[in-house]
């Protein structure tokens, strides 16, 4: 390795640390922000709270790699350029890319370790920390009773004390409303003084009360016009017990949440959507086949009591057509009439060829006029003209149930089609993300180091702002295509890629014009900002101005 690639590497690895501890401690007090009402009055120990917080720092490699490579390359190649380091090596005829490339190969580095972070231990520190997170949620807050205030910490009981000592442990003005059976009825126990402690041992909290009531509210044994008892009861001490089990830590099984794409490797999300592909393409055959069966299934259920009563439907809601079984009886006697004439015609051979025509045509001539006496539908008429309104009316009516039931198992497949397609949506992206993190490093690298380059400053002033600037950007696209994804306007696995290539186009951009070494106009940029907003400023207060007139002129 050449003396100028140590001299870069040596340069670029404390600022990384410094800086990948930094947005370390920012994602940490960002979370804790949003989370500070959950986790604080609920008596979790110490231990439980660092547990969280190291699981949630393990679970923000993958976010903090890249800041920390934005930043440190800022810093490390503006401070070369503040100290014109950079413009001695080009002067030397070392170029920008090849000042650089310990930089590229350091970035590379970072980003295979953060791909094995994003695929190893996130997940692992992901699944623990919202385990826990969830547990301190679903903590009981710490038994606190104060003067006062009525306490509702235990279930079905309200407790209130007028007055404590300063040993929190002699109360006076004592009132407990006890709601575990019935709520509609008053069950109420008073007491002038009393005492409050807790037997840590058997897990208990006791109040022993002295001089008090207790009042309840009887359940009627008759109808409307009974009676509803009321009892009171006096006593010179009485000592009321509560568990305190319900306020113990209770841990969450992890494997509940294992299946969640966040607490997923690559290997399992490509199984996870596998599993979700075959679950699609059930509900997808399923959604028309499960409609065509309730048809069949409803049509065959009524097919035979339908049939059975067919003659007694036909008689009374078709009577222009006869379908009986006697005017198909009757047409069979009709074709044996004919066959047995045309047997006796064959068989007579002493009759001339014109006798024998003559009945020929008597006979077609009777099939034909016998046909057509038969009852049949009335000169074209549509048959649903003929048929009975009740008839009619009760038709429709069971169509319009088939229908609704075919309607409502299309869409119960629907749905476990869409739920699914969402699903594989959230894996599919979740899978994407782990690789574009990675390269996320890279391209920032080459964004910091031109800009550091450009901009001649080092330290943790004006670099520090550029690169927030820029990773701001990233992370409005990043949550941008997020949503998109979800909302299915982009492509899943398009999603995490559409912010890589728009930071990769500044960094080709920041890299030429480093290259080149020419220096951004940024008072130019300046002038159009302060140019933007006093046109801005000046537009508000004409307006307001206009609003003043026009309220004074109509006051008047």
């Amino acid at each position: 390795m050449k003396t100028i690639d140590k001299m870069i590497i040596r340069g670029f690895i404390p600022p990384f640390i410094v800086t990948f501890f930094i947005a370390l401690f920012v994602l940490t007090m960002q979370f804790l922000w949003v989370w500070v009402d959950e986790l604080v009055g609920k008596g979790v120990g110490v231990l439980i709270i660092l547990e969280l917080l190291f699981y949630l720092l393990l679970s923000f490699f993958p976010i903090a790699f890249p800041i920390a490579v934005l930043l440190s390359s800022v810093m490390l190649m503006g401070g070369y350029a503040e100290r014109y380091e950079l413009s001695s090596m080009t002067s030397a005829g070392i170029s920008l890319m090849r000042i650089m490339r310990p930089l590229v190969i350091m970035a590379s580095l970072i980003g295979v370790l953060s791909f094995a972070c994003s695929n190893f231990l996130w997940p692992v520190a992901n699944l623990k920390y919202r385990s826990r997170l969830l547990d301190i949620k679903n903590q009981r807050p710490t038994l606190s009773i104060q003067k006062g205030v009525f306490n509702h910490d235990f279930t079905g009981f309200v407790i209130k004390v007028t007055d404590k000592a300063k040993d929190d442990r002699n109360v006076s003005g004592i009132m407990i409303y006890d709601n575990q059976k019935q709520l509609d009825k008053l069950n109420l126990i008073t007491a002038k003084k009393g005492e409050m402690y807790t037997e840590a041992a058997e897990g208990l909290f006791v109040i022993k009360m002295y001089d008090g009531h207790q009042y309840q509210e009887v359940a009627s044994q008759g109808g409307s016009n009974a009676s509803y008892p009321f009892v009171r009861t006096n006593f010179k001490e009485y000592t009321k017990i509560f568990d305190m089990s319900q306020f113990d830590f209770t841990q969450t099984d992890p494997n509940l949440y294992k299946t969640h794409q966040t607490m997923l490797s690559i290997p399992q999300l490509a199984t996870a959507v596998d599993s979700i592909d075959a679950r699609m393409r059930t509900a997808s055959s399923l959604m028309m086949a499960s409609a065509t069966s309730t048809l069949k299934t409803k049509m065959s259920s009524n097919y035979t009591s339908f049939d059975q009563g067919r003659n007694n439907i036909d008689r009374q809601y078709f009577p222009s057509v006869d379908t009986s079984e006697q005017y198909l009886k009757r047409i069979g006697r009709i074709q044996k009439n004919l066959q047995k004439d045309n047997s006796n015609i064959k068989s007579t051979s002493s009759v001339g060829k014109e006798a024998i025509s003559t009945p020929a045509i008597k006979i077609n001539s009777i099939t034909a006029q016998d046909l057509l006496k038969a009852p049949t539908i009335q000169n074209g008429t549509p048959l649903i003209s003929q048929v009975n309104e009740k008839y009619k009316l009760a038709s429709l009516s069971y169509s319009v149930s088939l229908a609704k039931s075919a309607q409502s198992t299309i869409e119960l497949q629907n749905n476990i089609y869409d739920a699914e397609n969402e699903s594989r949506i959230r894996h599919i992206f979740e899978m994407n993300v782990k690789f574009a993190f990675a390269a996320i490093c890279i391209v920032f690298l080459f964004i910091g180091a031109p800009m550091g380059a450009i901009v001649r400053k080092g330290g943790f002033g004006y670099p520090l702002l550029v690169a927030i600037l820029f990773y701001m950007v990233y992370q409005v696209l990043y949550t941008a295509m997020k949503k998109s994804a979800d909302s299915q306007v982009v492509a899943a696995w398009a999603a995490p890629w559409i912010p890589v290539f728009v930071m990769g186009v500044f960094g080709f951009v920041l890299t030429r014009r480093a290259m080149s070494d020419s220096n951004l106009n940024l008072d130019n940029v300046t002038k159009l900002f302060v140019t933007f907003f006093n046109k801005v400023s000046e537009s508000y207060y004409q307006l307001i101005d206009f609003v003043l007139k026009k309220f004074d002129r109509t006051s008047r």
